[in-house]
């Protein structure tokens, strides 16, 4: 079935390109592979609904990015088993399902989310709303085995609703879900790792969201990247 909650791949695919195209920044040559950023495919053996593949191309670069663009249904989350046991976490006010597990990231160096949009599904013609976005950041602390939020991709709860309700603007934005905080303001000393591991997950009951996700390499590949997209940590 190529659809999410009543709405189609189609026009999830229309929505995804829309958001991607204001993220791009044509006069430094970063532009995005939009036929392929619209692609979507169901994902059963996942915990979210539908997932495509494309890349951010810019001729200055050494190489292309990978862009990895997430459709998360209600209580979608992009966790799973392999790092804990459902049965060994205490997961508190979320789910006690999968979706909500960490995982671990110990080959990430760091990873920047972009929400793209998000629509209300109770709508009789939903439309999206373009960098609208509210998703818990889940993570378990070592030695504890409770699940905790350490932040969130997009805005804060409140001023989603807003949004959501016509009362106020989005505007593109993003957040490192994984990474190293800067120690004293020195751009090439890292200090704490955060959000390792951790999973991410869409509290919202009436909202599909949707997000894109890229993976930050060291060197060139981070600088060409922070500067693209402007990353906020969580």
């Amino acid at each position: 079935m190529r659809e999410v909650c009543g709405i189609s791949f189609k026009e999830l695919g229309e929505a995804t390109r829309a958001a991607l195209e204001e993220h791009a920044l044509p006069d430094d040559g970063v532009t995005f592979d939009l036929p392929s950023a619209g692609d979507f495919r169901a994902t059963s053996d996942k915990g979210y609904s539908a997932r495509a593949s494309a890349d951010i191309l810019n001729h200055e670069w050494p190489m292309s990015h990978p862009l990895t663009i997430v459709v998360f249904a209600p209580g979608d989350g992009t966790g799973d088993e392999s790092t804990f046991n459902l049965h060994d976490i205490d997961t508190g006010e979320y789910p006690h399902q999968t979706q909500v597990l960490p995982r671990s990231k110990e080959r990430t160096d760091a990873e920047i989310a972009i929400p793209l949009f998000s629509v209300r599904i109770d709508n009789t013609q939903p439309s999206p709303v373009l960098h609208a976005g509210n998703l818990d950041l889940l993570t378990v602390k070592e030695g504890e085995n409770a699940l905790k939020r350490f932040g969130v991709i997009g805005q804060q709860r409140p001023t989603y609703q807003d949004i959501m309700a016509g009362l106020d603007f989005a505007s593109p934005n993003a957040t490192y879900t994984v990474g190293s905080n800067l120690k004293g303001g020195d751009s090439t000393n890292y200090a704490a790792r955060f959000g390792d591991p951790h999973a991410v997950y869409n509290p919202h009951p009436g909202d599909i969201q949707v997000v894109a996700f890229v993976p930050v390499f060291t060197g060139i590949s981070r600088i060409n990247l922070q500067n693209t997209f402007q990353p906020s940590h969580p």
